[in-house]
């Protein structure tokens, strides 16, 4: 093997994947929106902020983006714990958005 053969054969073997599974987005409530919050810090915050009835531009900040129910999203490989999930927005007007979504907020096939 040459030794450019061995590091790509090394990069390949070391290289944590890009996705953890394909799922869509799913609202609760009775709402069609789906708040994907920057970070796991923003979600955390503005779950606390919504529960005290906090004014609208508290919460803004925080929010990636608002897809739709049956948005489609690629799961972030990232461990969040049990009840978040980071996602990668990949249809509808918010694809490309990133952000952190609540578990119950992602639906798999």
């Amino acid at each position: 093997m040459t030794p450019a053969s061995l590091l790509i054969a090394a990069l390949i073997s070391t290289t944590i994947p890009l996705v953890a599974g394909e799922s869509h987005l799913t609202a609760r409530g009775p709402d069609d929106d789906v708040l994907v919050w920057k970070t796991p810090e923003a979600l955390i915050e503005g779950v606390a902020l919504i529960r005290a009835k906090a004014e609208a531009s508290a919460i803004i900040p925080l929010i990636a983006c608002v897809p739709r129910t049956g948005t489609r999203v690629i799961e972030a490989p990232e461990d969040l714990g049990r009840s978040m999930r980071g996602v990668v927005v990949t249809s509808g007007e918010w694809a490309g958005c990133r952000g952190v979504v609540e578990q119950e907020d992602v639906e798999r096939p």
